[in-house]
């Protein structure tokens, strides 16, 4: 009886918590508005950076706790994105006898950990203008989050889709930027520092977690086939409102699973999910951002999946970040499994970026197929021989079937190739003359 009644109780007190976090972090609630203001007017107080004279160690400690604690958060808002970017005008000028330069480490860090393309792009056009981007852990934090080469994409793309209003000068610094981030990739890329024991024990970031920690026992006993009760859909929209970056692994299985019921989620940016809106989870992954990418390269990599996942994790990846970054992105997913297996499901994301499947490693090279009467005609790669059928599959995954009888003789000699190059003939299967 006891246990029941603490089991209720602990239960209560999670989906309190839940209510409380959300309702300060949530994009559009006017609590958040509130907290994102005060947040923004003390990091972009430049009295609390001090500008010449050394202040008091309390100061330092203010803005230093504040940057720190809404990039552990997470806090998605306008206002302190650009708060924090400003900030990268004025390094070094920190008080309280910390080392040159450590104030931009920090806001670095808290760029990145909120991490999504607006904040790119921002620091892309404010190099653009003045030919600064902060000192370099700026620009490298980055890389911890996202590859080189798609940082690298993200400028190049940013510079032609800007050609009309960007002068020489903004043109020829952004060049440059593109010369040394080609040079710094050349280098160990650098980790984000650990949170510190204040962030820790900071009820915000406390109340955060155990919020998190209760929305995902509720996802945990979740199966793939089975649609989202009340409950589930719930718990899934409060992890986006959150960016649950700890949400990922258990989320990303669930990807194609629909409500029963729908949850709005309560984002003042959520028209720029309306594409994906008929998954959930697909919503709140973009929601997340970047290290949502990992996470769903990492699922197809692990384990098969039907064409609809490909095409929503191309589709929620592309609506975090621009098309023109995800071959980077799957370039270091390559690296990172090197099991045939795994590249062979992570090349299936070739043609959704445009790129030839052709001739890549593990892919045989596409080649054309054709019937004796001309009426078949396809490019594609040979698969199986099976009681006289020939499955091939097309550069866009999808397979087709057509009798081993009826190609053309070159076709055939190919298939006993492919079976048993030594003797020319297909291996316990029989030929239809």
């Amino acid at each position: 009886m006891k246990q029941t009644i603490f089991n209720i109780v602990k239960v209560i007190y999670c989906f309190l918590l839940t209510l409380m976090i959300c309702a300060c972090f949530a994009d559009d609630g006017e609590n958040s508005t509130l907290d994102a203001k005060r947040f923004a007017l003390v990091i972009s107080n430049e009295n609390n950076w001090n500008i010449k004279e050394k202040g008091t160690i309390k100061k330092s400690d203010e803005i230093y706790r504040t940057v720190e604690l809404v990039g552990a958060l997470r806090i998605n808002s306008p206002l302190i994105i650009n708060a924090l970017i400003k900030t990268i005008n004025y390094p070094n000028r920190l008080v309280g006898g910390l080392p040159r330069g450590f104030s931009d480490y920090f806001v670095a860090a808290s760029l990145v950990r909120i991490g999504n393309a607006e904040i790119i792009e921002q620091l892309i056009k404010k190099y653009a203008q003045s030919g600064k981007f902060g000192s370099t852990p700026t620009s490298e934090y980055f890389f911890a989050t996202m590859p080189c080469e798609s940082f690298l994409a993200f400028v190049t793309s940013y510079i032609k889709s800007n050609q009309s209003i960007l002068n020489t000068e903004e043109i020829d610094r952004l060049n440059h930027l593109t010369s040394y981030i080609n040079l710094i990739s050349q280098k160990r890329q650098p980790r984000l520092p650990p949170l510190s024991d204040y962030i820790l024990s900071h009820p915000l970031y406390k109340s955060r977690q155990s919020a998190i920690e209760a929305n995902l026992s509720i996802l945990k006993d979740q199966k793939k086939n089975v649609l989202f009760d009340t409950k589930a859909s719930v718990a899934v929209t409060k992890l986006g409102e959150l960016r649950s970056v700890e949400a990922i692994t258990i989320l990303v299985p669930l990807l194609l699973i629909k409500p029963d019921t729908t949850v709005k989620p309560n984002d003042e940016k959520i028209e720029e999910y309306e594409a994906l809106k008929e998954y959930p989870v697909a919503v709140v992954l973009a929601q997340i951002g970047i290290p949502s990418i990992w996470g769903l390269l990492d699922e197809i990599a692990v384990n098969n999946h039907d064409e609809n996942y490909y095409q929503t994790a191309y589709q929620t990846m592309t609506t975090i970040l621009p098309a023109v970054t995800l071959p980077g992105f799957v370039h270091e997913s390559l690296k990172k499994h090197t099991n045939e297996l795994a590249q062979l499901r992570l090349y299936k994301m070739y043609p959704l970026m445009g790129l030839p499947i052709e001739g890549t490693p593990l892919i045989p090279q596409l080649r054309e197929w054709q019937s004796t009467d001309k009426l078949f005609k396809t490019n594609a790669k040979f698969i199986s021989l099976d009681n006289g059928d020939v499955t091939l599959e097309r550069a866009n995954g999808q397979c087709t079937t057509i009798e081993y009888s009826v190609l053309r003789k070159e076709d055939q000699d190919y298939v006993k190739e492919q079976l048993n190059p030594e003797t020319k003939t297909p291996k316990n299967e029989t030929m239809k003359d």
